[in-house]
């Protein structure tokens, strides 16, 4: 995750861009509400949504948060396609966030950039050459996840820097205020270089977690003899912890007897626990959900057994 360590840290991650999935559900959860649009992160985790469908019929706060998701992708997909962050670039992860405003009022393409702003950087637990482009709001939170990918820092977007932001508001705002108004880039580069590295520290437990976990639920199947769709469902958990049985057909297109058993067998394990919600059930991972809800720089015991290895 965290190029150059991650060999010595984690390894191959297993399916990366399912654990990919949550991290920018928070992320995105976070960025906006920085900005005064909230959606509890419950909610979007559990939110039926993929990149690019439609919206309609949802709430405003909720759109606003998925299109952040929709501009992410619009940007890692570009990065992993090899394109770098240009000013074209910048422009069309604008649109797709709806944000477009943002970048015609700044320069007419893209955000202006600091030309001196070239900082050693305390990320991912080595120091980088890093040049910092913060623009204020969302679409500038997300071209820093982008140009650590841009710049090799990070293999895959597995880092969320906006919670740590959103505990400290008003240092945040003011720090914003002191490049706007002073030029204080130093003590911004300063602020910012203590998010990215609190924020990796934090991101690495999380996703030695959720690895933890995928391990622990497989063998918690094997143990039961369970495989198939069980186990299929139980690994999509991973990146979405809240599910409904509709939300799997679509998933998986599996028959609704299918799903069912499949949840039935999860629910019998511990691995899934059900909560009405409307006319059916509301499916949700308690050990994955708590690794998620955790809030920032909480302890989180990477090894700890399941929920319900521990009668919980």
């Amino acid at each position: 995750m965290f190029a150059p360590d991650a060999p010595g840290e984690l390894g191959d991650l297993p399916n990366p861009d399912m654990l990919r999935r949550p991290t920018m559900r928070r992320e995105a959860q976070s960025t906006s509400a920085l900005e005064g649009t909230f959606e509890p992160l419950e909610t979007v985790l559990a939110q039926d949504y993929e990149v690019g469908e439609d919206k309609s019929g949802l709430s405003e706060s909720m759109r606003e948060v998925l299109n952040y998701l929709d501009a992410a992708e619009c940007g890692i997909g570009q990065i992993q396609s090899g394109h770098p962050i240009s000013l074209h670039s910048r422009a069309r992860i604008a649109e797709a966030s709806c944000e477009g405003h943002e970048v015609r009022q700044s320069t007419g393409l893209g955000y202006t950039i600091h030309p001196s702003v070239h900082r050693l950087t305390h990320a991912a637990h080595r120091g980088c050459a890093f040049r910092v482009p913060m623009p204020p709001g969302r679409i500038g939170r997300l071209l820093v996840l982008l140009q650590m990918m841009s710049r090799g820092l990070l293999s895959q977007p597995l880092l969320s820097v906006s919670p740590w932001f959103e505990r400290r508001r008003p240092e945040y705002q003011d720090r914003l205020l002191g490049v706007s108004t002073k030029g204080d880039w130093d003590d911004w580069i300063l602020f910012f270089c203590q998010d990215i590295e609190e924020s990796c520290e934090d991101a690495l437990l999380r996703v030695k977690r959720l690895v933890n976990v995928r391990q622990r639920y497989r063998s918690l199947l094997d143990e039961h003899r369970y495989s198939g769709l069980s186990v299929q469902t139980a690994m999509y958990l991973i990146g979405q912890p809240a599910v409904t049985a509709s939300m799997l057909r679509r998933r998986f297109g599996k028959s609704p007897s299918a799903v069912q058993h499949a949840l039935s067998r999860l629910v019998s394990v511990g691995i899934l626990r059900a909560y009405p919600a409307g006319r059916g059930n509301l499916y949700i991972a308690p050990d994955i959900h708590k690794v998620l809800a955790a809030p920032l720089g909480a302890a989180i015991d990477v090894s700890v057994p399941l929920m319900c290895e521990r009668g919980e």
